[in-house]
């Protein structure tokens, strides 16, 4: 690889480890305060991920992977993942309590991914988490009432 790439690999492992800070953070109840103009950089950075990606070859991006698991103490989403990060940074948010009502509105509205071309991708999204949410309160009123 010339040095231009190794500077492009260099910012691509930094933002998919910033990428993996995103989604832990993603989880907690600090996107109670978060507001579309970061929502907005975050998508930035996800296309940025995806598109770096997809244009390496399978060998660069096995490098890229091994580069992010050395800075890193924590699994690193698989690449299928990486390629598809924005779908799976909004999907980590639509299942977060915590997410504001203007922001679930923001996230709804920009619910479009380069890689699923799926225009019914949000319903499918927000049915599966109902009915995992549906199906863990019923599990958790069985545990309450065997207790």
């Amino acid at each position: 690889m010339n040095n231009n790439n190794n500077n492009n690999n260099d910012e691509l492992v930094k933002s998919i480890v910033n990428y993996m800070e995103l989604l832990n953070l993603a989880k907690t109840p600090c996107v109670a305060i978060w507001r579309p103009f970061f929502i907005t950089k975050c998508i930035d950075w996800c296309l940025f991920i995806e598109t770096e990606l997809s244009i390496l070859t399978n060998e660069e991006c096995l490098q890229v992977y091994r580069l992010v698991e050395e800075r890193v103490n924590q699994p690193v989403p698989p690449v299928s993942q990486l390629l598809d990060a924005l779908h799976f940074f909004f999907y980590t948010l639509l299942k977060n309590v915590f997410l504001s009502n203007s922001l679930y509105l923001y996230i709804m509205n920009h619910y479009h991914f380069l890689t699923i071309p799926d225009p019914d991708i949000l319903i499918k999204d927000i049915s599966t988490l109902s009915t995992k949410a549906a199906t863990d309160n019923i599990l958790h009123d069985i545990l309450r009432d065997l207790a």
